[in-house]
């Protein structure tokens, strides 16, 4: 992605630029917080991303989060009844 991952920008570990404002910071907390949900209650089969950290979230040239490392072994299968 454009601007690499998200751990890169909050602690200004990779770059010459200051970190992320917390108005960036929170745009980013938002959309990642309705993507969540979208994998595990409406994507089918839900997918539950367990390994979820700032360097597994990337950022494209205008601050869109990406969930970056799904693994297809993490896919649930729904409960039968």
């Amino acid at each position: 992605m454009a601007l690499g991952s998200l751990e890169s920008h909050l602690h200004d570990s990779f770059h010459d630029e200051e970190p992320l404002d917390w108005n960036t910071r929170m745009v980013v907390i938002c959309v990642l917080a309705k993507g969540l949900p979208y994998l595990h209650d409406e994507e089918k089969p839900s997918v539950i991303h367990r390994d979820l950290k700032t360097s597994n979230i990337l950022l494209d040239e205008d601050f869109h989060p990406k969930f970056s490392d799904l693994k297809l072994q993490n896919l649930v299968q729904p409960e039968r009844m």
